[in-house]
């Protein structure tokens, strides 16, 4: 992609949403490339509540960003925002208003403090379960060790068309899980664009299942959720 573009003169926007903390080839995502975007909502590895963060490359592109979430103003007026009022100030493109509260920011901040601690914590519940979950029939857990990945959810993929009935059997024992991820191609705003053959797209969107997870839930949580999974007859 990065290729086609670089052709084409054209940027690359990643969609790294879910991926903070996880690496590539050793490198953490966002420390390459053009934009990356993160998002710190409450059931990220690192939280802010809400809100999200770009990162980019180029300091030209940093100002110009810092203009777009806030109104469209120019770097002055964000000293506003630092107890250094200034009065005149000017707008300078379209702008909105999508910069964190300082009570959003303090929590990411404490969070970001602690990140390596949530990523490894939650690395141990996937590995886990990949141990619980190996070799059970009509169960295919993630084909990693989670060594550079910083683990947002974890799912197995159910086959034989057997997701509707897993689910209910997990729901009669207490536990909760969750369909995380749906084709883009099928949802009503998207069903029109142009797309090619998504045979596999369409095959993993019909087996995906979410199973809980969170930093620092017991470890006897992971092995009752494995236990009912293991009594599912397929």
């Amino acid at each position: 992609i990065y290729s086609f573009a670089e052709s084409h003169g054209l940027r690359v926007v990643e969609d790294a949403a879910h991926a903070f903390g996880t690496r590539h080839k050793g490198r953490a995502i966002g420390s390459f490339g053009d934009i990356a975007c993160f998002s710190f909502d409450p059931v990220k590895v690192v939280t802010c509540i809400d809100g999200g963060a770009v990162v980019v490359k180029d300091p030209e592109n940093v100002e110009l960003l810092r203009q777009m979430r806030l109104l469209g103003i120019d770097k002055d007026t964000v000293e506003r925002y630092k107890n250094r009022r200034a009065w005149e100030y000017d707008v300078l493109r379209q702008g909105f208003r999508y910069h964190l509260s300082n009570i959003n920011a303090s929590i990411g901040l404490s969070q970001l403090r602690r990140a390596g601690e949530f990523i490894a914590n939650r690395q141990s519940y996937c590995r886990l379960y990949n141990e619980l979950l190996k070799g059970v029939s009509g169960i295919q857990v993630p084909c990693t060790d989670y060594a550079d990945v910083s683990p947002f959810i974890y799912y197995v993929r159910v086959l034989n068309g057997r997701r509707g009935e897993l689910i209910a059997h997990l729901r009669q024992n207490g536990i909760a899980s969750g369909i995380h991820w749906i084709p883009v191609h099928k949802h009503t705003f998207f069903r029109k664009c142009r797309a090619g053959d998504l045979s596999v797209t369409e095959k993993v969107g019909e087996e995906i299942l979410t199973l809980p997870l969170h930093s620092f839930m017991a470890t006897e949580i992971v092995e009752r959720i494995a236990n009912a999974i293991r009594t599912f007859r397929p």
